[in-house]
């Protein structure tokens, strides 16, 4: 059986709704360790209110800072313990483009396999002039969410290739356990991964890479997203894009990034747009109109 384990620091009310949604899938929530106390407390109470939902120890973890990796290792470390098949990484803004039991279904067929985006850096898509080396070699400090970049030149950790991914992705805890050790008995990794650009996004695609388990990665993206607006992070979905969301999830999509199999969506926020979570339910988990839920899962 798979769990999911997703990374907040806003919209307890959408991470509620997710939870539900999955259910009774085991979510592993961590909630960033900078969120006010009153977010705080309503995270705290959407995990008593969801059977499926155990809190993960709380870390800082701003965007672009290892702090999110460390937030997923702990989440990973729950997995493998709990003896999960796979770990599903999510952040607090996705949601489902298929029904839980189409996506236990879907990921259980295929028990050693994991799905990540792994592009060998480097690679032109990423936007960055020498196609994301820097983000490996030279020394990083985010700050406030921007970029510092110190001209230190910097080797890659023995055995390591560097490579580039999504930091959402689906992950067998044969993977996770094989990660989790070499942490454990490596302390150069965390050192080195801390220091570079958006570690969320090339540390677990390059130790994937560098595993006994490289040979059962599927390299593709199981999240569909919309880049168009350019930046560092997607657009945020609205009702106008149902048609879109709705034939990625059928698979009746052109081709798309990542490949043509989308099990799930980001980003969304009721506070924008709450009609098209209402309508995804409807169209594509097969769930009633809203006035027929109950209140704690409207989101």
């Amino acid at each position: 059986m798979i769990c999911y384990v997703v990374l907040a620091h806003r919209l307890p009310a959408q991470v509620a709704r997710f939870a539900s949604r999955v259910a009774p899938s085991r979510v592993f929530l961590h909630v960033d360790a900078r969120v006010p106390p009153e977010v705080w407390e309503e995270f705290a109470r959407t995990a008593g209110r969801h059977d499926n939902v155990s809190l993960l120890e709380r870390v800082p973890s701003p965007w672009a800072s290892w702090g999110s990796v460390r937030a997923q290792l702990g989440g990973l470390r729950a997995a493998v313990e709990g003896r999960y098949s796979h770990a599903v990484l999510a952040s607090g803004q996705d949601y489902l483009l298929r029904p839980a039991e189409e996506v236990d279904a879907y990921v259980s067929a295929r028990p050693e396999a994991s799905w990540l985006t792994c592009a060998r850096v480097p690679v032109a898509w990423i936007g960055d002039r020498d196609g994301g080396m820097a983000r490996f070699t030279s020394w990083h400090l985010p700050v406030r969410g921007r970029r510092v970049r110190f001209p230190l030149r910097r080797r890659l950790p023995s055995g390591l290739a560097p490579h580039y991914g999504h930091a959402n992705s689906v992950v067998s805890t044969a993977l996770a356990g094989w990660v989790l050790e070499q942490m454990q008995e490596r302390p150069e990794l965390e050192k080195y991964f801390r220091r570079t650009w958006t570690p969320d996004e090339l540390f677990l695609p390059t130790m994937a890479m560098a595993s006994p388990y490289a040979d059962r990665v599927v390299n593709c993206d199981v999240y569909y997203t919309d880049w168009s607006a350019g930046g560092a992070h997607p657009r945020t979905f609205r009702t106008g894009d149902i048609d879109a969301l709705v034939a990625a999830g059928r698979g009746s999509a052109q081709k798309m990034p990542g490949g043509t199999t989308k099990l799930f969506a980001r980003k969304f926020d009721p506070g924008v747009d709450s009609a098209v979570l209402d309508a995804l339910d409807e169209q594509l988990l097969g769930l009633p109109a809203p006035a027929a839920r109950a209140p704690e899962e409207t989101g």
